[in-house]
This record gives structure tokens, sequence and C-alpha cells, in this order.
């Protein structure tokens, strides 16, 4: 083998390696989110998936009335190595204006043969199993819990960002 077919060769085992990773953390990601969403019996059609443009510190909607796909809105964070998702649920009755939505952002890596997933509500981690991440139920209770608090105490004035009211 030549030197050229070496490198070539370990270039393209992990470039392998990351796609796999991406791969199976876009499932872990979406099979946590479709559990999560399932959780807190929110109707699909109160769901958007939300990024966050390089320059911005907030999950924004897709622009000029699109709507991202799960993939889409699915960004690694090259500082943290956590894969990121934001999540609206919208909270107000169809039709009226303006619409008023909850959004968080979940985080989720591979480590060993966990998976470790925290979101933006609180810093708290917790490792999974990949066969349970679509089914952890305490997991979703707290980010219920944590959620109905936030959405009770806090103060909705437009001064703290009603639309977005959770990083």
């Amino acid at each position: 083998m030549t030197k050229y077919e070496e490198m070539r060769n370990a270039v393209m085992g992990r470039r392998r390696t990351w796609i796999d990773m991406q791969e199976r953390c876009f499932g872990y990601l979406g099979f946590f989110a479709g559990g999560l969403i399932r959780y807190i019996g929110a109707p699909n059609d109160r769901i958007e998936w939300l990024k966050k443009a390089e320059e911005e510190v907030r999950y924004s909607p897709a622009e000029g009335g699109s709507r991202y796909t799960l993939p889409g809105a699915i960004q690694f964070c090259e500082e943290d190595g956590y894969w990121h998702l934001g999540l609206a649920i919208t909270l107000s009755e169809s039709g009226v204006f303006p619409q008023l939505w909850y959004g968080f952002v979940i985080m989720l890596k591979e480590d060993g043969k966990e998976v470790l997933i925290k979101t933006g509500l609180e810093k708290k981690e917790w490792r999974i199993l990949p066969d349970r991440i679509g089914n952890c139920d305490e997991v979703f209770e707290r980010i219920a819990t944590v959620s109905l608090e936030r959405l009770t105490q806090g103060n909705l004035s437009q001064s703290q960002g009603i639309g977005f009211l959770a990083v």
C-alpha cells in the first residue's frame, strides 16, 4: 500500500465514523423529541423545530413561512460537542395573533455506550441507553415539570421575550 492509499484510507475511515455517529445522533434526537411530544400530549400541528443562526443567541423558526424539518434543524456545536435541536410548542389557540409559544433546546451526544441528553432549561444531564431513548418518562416528566414551573412563575411581559420563553 502506498502512502497516498494509507492517507486516503485514514481520512475515509474518519469520515465514515463521523457520518455513522451523525446518523445515530439524528435518530436519537428524533426518537427523544418524538417521545417527549407524545408524553406531554402536544398536537403535532403545535410543534415546530427551531435552529440557531451562526451569529444569533436564540433559536428561531424558519423564515418566510417555511418550516424546518427535523434533520434540517439539528446542528452540531463544536464548542460543547453536542448536537442541538430547538423545539417550540405553540400554546395559544389556532388563529390567535400573536402566537404564544414556548421553546427550548435539546442537546445530545454519544458517550461510549450511552447517550447524554440535556436541555437549555437546566444544567442537569441524563445518561440514557440508546434502546430507551424514546421511552424515558422520568426525563420527559422533569422537562414537563420545569417547563410548567417556568410558564407559571415567569414574567410574561414583552421584555421577557414572549415567543421564546426559555432557552
